[in-house]
């Protein structure tokens, strides 16, 4: 997983292909999070690779408002069926506390973002 800061002020988490995501692994990408946050808080944009996965105990942890201190409203931009049904159970079962939405477009991902920089 890389990220990063991107120009027009959201972070970007890059998700790798083929990759599950354990709790270990997403406090990893949580660290790398906030060292391109730099202390600050904006809107995160997770780009999940093709055939990405991550398990229910990680679900559930990021969901708390406290997971990740350095995003303030979280887009998920997915590519497959199987992220949609992981998605879908993520936004109705765990109900993060954060705004969150599952997107299948870049473009739609990235205007809604924008609605919660500072």
């Amino acid at each position: 997983m890389c990220a990063s800061l991107r120009s027009d002020g959201l972070l970007q988490l890059d998700v790798n292909p083929g990759s599950h995501s354990s709790l270990p692994q997403v406090k990893e990408a949580i660290e790398a999070i906030g060292k391109a946050a730099n202390g600050k808080c904006y809107p995160l944009l997770v780009v999940a690779g093709k055939d990405s996965t991550i398990d229910t105990e990680s679900m559930a942890f990021v969901s708390k408002k406290d997971a990740d201190p350095h995003s303030v409203a979280v887009a998920f931009l997915i590519c497959s069926i199987s992220q949609k049904l992981l998605g879908n159970f993520y936004l109705n079962f765990n109900k993060p506390l954060k705004p969150t939405r599952i997107f299948t477009n870049l473009e739609d991902a990235v205007l809604w973002l924008r609605e919660f920089r500072k």
